[in-house]
């Protein structure tokens, strides 16, 4: 395999061996099916959820956008939060959070309920950022495995919810609430794998010890770190855009509304191949560049399939779309490869990520404020399709050679 920057080097005691390494194996796969499914679970059960808390089509609204912004807002949080307390009993405390807001919200009234998915959101922003740290302090020579693991489970995590909320709505006691609260036995799960890790006093989740807002600071000064936040916050505004808007795409030229919820199906579910392919290929190919021109080329032809030809073959535009999807693991992986240390792993994963939820909640209300002004789809679609340039100027940057840590003060 070819040395990577920011791989191996030393920095760290090798990756675990024996029944510990399977118990963080288990960590990790646990920890990333929670990261989505307390926000994608909504979404299939919107209807039911309006009809028995009651909530407007306002407030609907507000729901659906929660998740980019309390992912952008709270993220950071993860930073101080693992100095504190360090690395493992972080993870435990933000488990406890996303296992209280999922089991408790659906069964609290309409104030209360905003609250709890607030709670457990906010738990799923500091997994966020907390998680590609974990991979690189357990298993820094095994990165891009790791990475696979993680990114696959968490599409997964994002995929399945969709599928069988409203089935498990159908026959579970309880209907919708029950559906919704279902997702809180996998962070049980998770927060038991958990304590044993932290039971084991390994002295990898013990707490940095470094002086974390002064390198938080540092890491936004870092031209590297700006791109590879720029690079994972533009894929996340396409990302969100395409969940939130492509049904109605479809549907809106023509499509019935069961072949058009296909569509965002075929998006979604690329996610698994490329959380398996991407984290691979990140950390083996020396020049990423053409793969990130690919990715991007792949964008303008969903685009603009979707422009001029949406109902001839929908499929193909969606897979496009969802190949371009790719572009989320490779991003989430050069996290972890393009930094040595740890505490600057930790202080860049929440750095973009904030930057990337940003925008992946701005997207969307933008693009619905553009269909209002223009009337149609065809001057977002268009600006979609020349947004990929950007995505293909700031992931060529955030690929080249180098280090984040070699951008940092050496008093950071």
């Amino acid at each position: 395999m070819t040395a990577t920057p920011g791989e191996g080097r030393g920095f760290f005691p090798r990756s675990p061996k024996g029944a510990y390494a399977w118990l963080l194996l288990a960590a990790v796969a646990l920890l990333a099916l929670n990261l989505r499914a307390g926000a994608t679970s909504i979404g299939p059960l919107l209807a039911e959820i309006q009809a028995g808390l009651p909530l407007s089509d306002t407030g609907a609204g507000i729901l659906t956008a929660l998740p980019g912004f309390v992912f952008a807002a709270t993220g950071l949080f993860a930073v101080g939060l693992s100095a504190r307390f360090g690395l493992h009993r972080a993870l435990g405390i933000i488990t406890v959070a996303i296992l209280l807001g999922l089991a408790l919200r659906p069964f609290l009234p309409l104030p209360l309920f905003f609250a709890f998915t607030v709670l457990c959101l906010s738990g799923m922003a500091m997994g966020n950022v907390l998680a590609p740290v974990f991979v690189k302090q357990h298993f820094p020579n095994r990165i891009g495995a790791m990475m696979a693991l993680y990114t696959t489970s968490l599409a997964i995590g994002a995929t399945v919810p969709t599928a069988v909320s409203q089935p498990l709505a159908q026959v579970l006691p309880g209907g919708w609430k029950s559906a919704l609260a279902f997702w809180a036995s996998f962070a049980l799960i998770t927060l038991a794998v958990l304590i044993a890790v932290i039971l084991r006093k390994d002295p990898r989740g013990v707490p940095l010890g470094v002086r974390q807002p002064s390198r938080l600071g540092a890491v936004a000064r870092s031209r590297k770190a700006r791109w590879i936040a720029a690079f994972f916050g533009l894929q996340s505004m396409n990302a969100y855009i395409q969940f939130g808007w492509i049904p109605q795409i479809y549907r809106d030229a023509g499509l019935d509304p069961v072949s058009a919820g296909w569509m965002l199906t075929i998006i979604a579910g690329m996610g698994i191949p490329g959380g398996l392919l991407m984290p691979g290929l990140a950390t083996r190919l020396r020049d990423k560049r053409p793969l990130v021109l690919a990715l991007a080329a792949l964008l303008v032809v969903g685009y603009g399939g979707l422009l001029l030809a949406p109902t001839s073959v929908p499929w193909l535009w969606a897979l496009a779309l969802g190949i371009s999807g790719f572009c989320f693991p490779l991003a989430i992986t050069l996290i972890s490869i393009r930094s040595r240390d740890v505490a600057v792993t930790t202080s860049l994963s929440g750095f973009t990520q904030s930057i990337g939820y940003f925008a992946a909640g701005l997207g969307p209300f933008v693009i619905g404020v553009l269909v209002d002004i223009t009337g149609g789809w065809r001057a977002p679609l268009i600006t979609l399709a020349a947004l990929a340039i950007a995505l293909a100027v700031a992931g060529i940057k955030a690929c080249a050679p180098g280090d984040v840590d070699d951008e940092l003060p050496v008093t950071a």
